[in-house]
């Protein structure tokens, strides 16, 4: 089972595996951290189909969040294959995502903000 908890004394996210039965970690990796995200989830995490890689969401250097992509090797560090594979572009604020099951395509759902002020007239209580 994957899944992400903060790493509160280094000030970023953490992604691990762990052996269901046993509960051991059996992998490990960071998220970058670039600064608090008030509405996003820095390392929700996805697997391939084929279970030799995870897709988790990321945040670049610069703030920019989107999907990356790592390889699973229980018992090694793979950071140096990891891979930027969607989003990380100006106004995208990446939330969540999914794979599809032959793993060829990525649905990603962004926040959009918005700010208005309504005007309301006529509303007398009657």
């Amino acid at each position: 089972v994957s899944y992400a908890l903060n790493d509160t004394p280094n000030a970023r996210p953490i992604i691990r595996v762990a052996e269901v039965m046993t509960g051991k970690v059996v992998f490990e990796t960071y998220v970058t951290f670039a600064g608090f995200q008030n509405m996003t989830s820095p390392g929700r995490t996805r697997w391939m189909p084929d279970g030799q890689a995870i897709l988790f969401v990321d945040v670049a250097p610069n703030g920019k969040t989107g999907v990356s992509m790592q390889d699973f090797v229980p018992g090694q560090d793979t950071r140096a294959s990891r891979r930027n594979v969607a989003g990380f572009t100006e106004g995208f604020e990446v939330e969540s995502f999914g794979i599809s099951p032959d793993g060829t395509r990525i649905t990603v759902s962004h926040i959009e903000h918005f700010r208005s002020i309504k005007l309301a007239q006529g509303i007398g209580g009657r």
